[in-house]
């Protein structure tokens, strides 16, 4: 590793932010929209904050790797198979 722990989070954290802002995106409309908005909002800042915190205090590299990779998968399957969900 290159990167000083702080460094290396300041370098992984914001891909696990950017990524929760592009779900929000790509979600369908009914689930975005009115009443379900909040609730798809507190769900991915959940996860960030979760996220965040697990990796804070264990700092173990292959946790994020995992978290980033759910999410990741997470947003193909619904750019994919968001007309069907």
């Amino acid at each position: 590793m290159t990167l000083t722990w702080t460094c290396q989070l300041l370098d992984e954290l914001p891909m696990i932010y950017a990524s929760c802002l592009f779900l929000f995106c790509v979600l369908p409309s009914d689930w975005t929209a009115g009443a379900n908005a909040f609730a798809t909002i507190a769900w991915l800042a959940a996860y960030a904050a979760f996220v965040t915190l697990v990796y804070t205090y264990s700092q173990v590299a292959a946790f994020h790797e995992m978290a980033y990779a759910i999410q990741v998968s997470h947003g193909c399957v619904v750019t994919d198979w968001g007309p069907y969900l």
